[in-house]
This record gives C-alpha cells, structure tokens and sequence, in this order.
C-alpha cells in the first residue's frame, strides 16, 4: 500500500503531465530490473518504490532537458 501513497505524493507534487512520465519510467525500470534481477528467482517481488523513486529524480532534475 506504500507504493501507492508514493505515486499519489508524487502526483500531487509534480502534476498531472509529469506523473504520466514517471508511471512510464518506473515500469520500464521495473521490467529492466526483473530482466537483470528476477529471472533467476521464481518466487520474485519487483521493489516499485525503488524505481518510482528513481524515475521521479530523474523527472525532477532533468524536466527542463525534456
């Protein structure tokens, strides 16, 4: 339930526009992960946090870049 008191936070914090790239973002990072991480376990939890948090500095730094 973390995770999604996370994303909202987020979403109030950035805006509606943002929120949409840090969605994408973090996915694509949880699947990165499971491919480098997870498919070695069978019983394997992807740490979303982990990756809303790190898409959500990469959108916050790097926003005027975009």
């Amino acid at each position: 339930m973390g995770d999604v008191y996370l994303i909202s936070g987020l979403g109030v914090w950035l805006g509606f526009e943002k929120f949409l790239y840090i969605l994408s973002i973090s996915s694509f990072l949880g699947i990165f992960y499971y491919l480098l991480v997870g498919k070695k376990e069978e019983n394997f939890e992807i740490p979303y946090g982990s990756a809303l948090g790190i898409s959500f500095i990469l959108i916050f730094y790097f926003t005027r870049i975009i």
